[in-house]
Order: C-alpha cells, then structure tokens, then sequence
C-alpha cells in the first residue's frame, strides 16, 4: 500500500482517461499492423533491414560515430582470432566495405598500435577471402551481400 501523501505519492496508480486509452490502442494496432507486414516479408523473402546505428537514428559510416568503429574494429579483431573460420560471407563483405575508406577518421586511428592491427587483420582477411578454393566473390562487390 502507498501512502496517499508524501514523497510517494507519485507512485500511486492512475487510471488512464479515455483519451490516453484510444491513443494507446491505436499505437499498439498500428505496431501489430507493422509487425504483421514484416513477418510476410520475412515468409516471402522480401525483408530490408537497414544497417542503421539505434544510438543515434540513423546509418553511420566510417569515422563518424566512435563506438560504431570501435564495434567493427572488435568485430574484426575476434573473428581474425579464428582466421575467419565461420564468418559468413555478409559479415566479411561489411568488414571489407566498412574499412575500405582508408581517408575516413576511423576512431581505431587514434592508437597507432591498434590501426596497425586493423590493418593486418584486414589483410588476413583479402587472404582468406583470396585463397585458393575459398574464394568469395561479396567481397569484391559488398553490396551484392548486404542487402
């Protein structure tokens, strides 16, 4: 039970008005109505995602949001761990495409050491996508694997 004075007051249930009640449904059918649409398209195949970044609404590319650099450099850190072993042909298309811009302010450039170790695992990376027999062919054109 909450006291109905005092600095607890505000937790106190309030029932919604009528108003705030169709506003609710109304937001909740048009959610369910969007999520319906993107299961058929899952079951049909016709599912776009885009690649954007939720911290800051939008695509972000090379250099522009540290974290986003950070993420990608991580990214290629671990899997160049396991020599690619496992990586999919999306996910190395996006690694190759993301860190094809050697101009961009990368954030990883801020530490020598680490851009060094982007850049060889980037050529690790060519390495394995260009070995004999394990050829893929995203890599030479990542958008053709990102949908």
């Amino acid at each position: 039970m909450i006291p109905k004075f005092g600095p607890l007051k505000v937790l106190q249930f309030k029932t919604p008005t009528p108003q705030t009640e169709q506003m609710f449904e109304a937001s909740f059918n048009a959610t369910l109505d969007r999520y319906r649409k993107l299961l058929t398209g899952i079951r049909e195949g016709q599912i776009d995602l885009p690649n954007d970044n939720f911290d800051v609404g939008e695509s972000t590319g090379p250099g522009k949001y540290r974290l986003n650099d950070e993420a990608h450099a991580k990214l290629l850190d671990k899997l160049a761990e396991k020599n690619f072993v496992g990586a999919t042909p999306g996910v190395k298309a996006e690694l190759s495409h993301f860190f094809a811009e050697p101009d961009a302010p990368y954030a990883t450039k801020r530490n020598a050491k680490a851009w060094a170790k982007v850049q060889t695992q980037l050529q690790q990376l060519k390495a394995v996508a260009t070995a004999p027999g394990i050829a893929d062919s995203s890599l030479a054109s990542p958008s053709a694997a990102v949908p």
